[in-house]
């Protein structure tokens, strides 16, 4: 049964994905890394505020998802760093779309911390946003909102060696010339 709620998931996310594909959400702030975790975030708006599934499609384009958040320091990094241009409530990628009550991570992971205001969820929306002014998250209809995208970078250990050899390269001292060369 927990195969198909994901195979369900995964269609409805990929149907949200399509219908939304053609409103394209613009890049307030970004990338800025979280020295938790060295992921990418994005802060995104777009015209249409209210859409979730607009600003998980831009996140997914832009190789992540709307943001996962996995303990208290990231939640209130969060909440610190994007208010900063513009007091806006911001959607996370935490959604009950499968099953109603269940709610999962659109970026697969498990969900292993959680931050909900008080009478939250209340069932009021499938989707959840975050409060730019406490960080709590609620899943009821927000006004303005943006949403925090989160990449997680590829390894760098190619680039990070090739690098790691032009320095050396520079380091290299030129050879000694001669005394009385011409």
């Amino acid at each position: 049964m927990k195969s198909m709620s994901r195979i369900s998931f995964v269609v409805a996310t990929g149907l949200a994905i399509v219908l939304a594909g053609s409103a394209k959400a613009g890049i307030v702030a970004g990338p800025l890394s979280y020295p938790g975790n060295d992921h990418l975030y994005y802060l995104l708006d777009q015209a249409d505020q209210s859409s979730w599934a607009n600003l998980e499609a831009e996140s997914v384009s832009l190789g992540g998802h709307l943001v996962t958040i996995n303990d208290a320091a990231e939640n209130e990094w969060i909440r610190s760093t994007f208010p900063a241009y513009g007091p806006h409530n911001m959607w996370i990628g935490l959604n009950d779309i499968v099953e109603e009550g269940v709610f999962e991570w659109v970026s697969g992971e498990p969900v292993t911390y959680t931050n909900w205001e008080p009478g939250q969820p209340s069932g009021d929306s499938d989707v959840v946003g975050m409060g730019y002014v406490n960080g709590q998250w609620g899943d009821e209809p927000w006004g303005s909102v943006r949403g925090v995208a989160e990449i997680v970078p590829e390894p760098m250990t190619a680039l990070l060696m090739m690098i790691g050899g032009a320095v050396l390269l520079r380091r290299r001292r030129p050879p000694a010339r001669g005394c009385g060369a011409s």
